[in-house]
């Protein structure tokens, strides 16, 4: 409402996959929620893009369960339905 960046995104798309490349959000303003409200916007962005376009089928938030990932991160993507899968990526002609 002040014109200020709390957060932003980094979201590539490429063909039918959406990816969260890099998330950021203010300090002071993440238990206000500013996080679930910029997953919130990127979720209905991507829904009025898919409805225009047909794409993108997927939105990935980069890897779910290495070793050593953060509790908290692990958590949030949690909270906001993201589960881990396997893919095996081919590229078409």
């Amino acid at each position: 409402a002040d014109g200020r960046v709390r957060a932003y995104v980094d979201l590539i798309t490429v063909g039918e996959v959406a990816i969260v490349s890099r998330i950021l959000g203010h300090a002071q303003h993440l238990s206000n929620g500013i996080m679930y409200l910029l997953i919130e916007g990127i979720v209905d962005y991507l829904v009025a893009r898919k409805r225009e376009t047909g794409l993108p089928l997927w939105l990935m938030y980069d890897t779910f369960g290495l070793p050593g990932a953060r509790e908290g991160l692990r958590y949030f993507k949690e909270r906001l339905g993201f589960r881990p899968y396997r893919v095996k990526w081919t590229w078409r002609g």
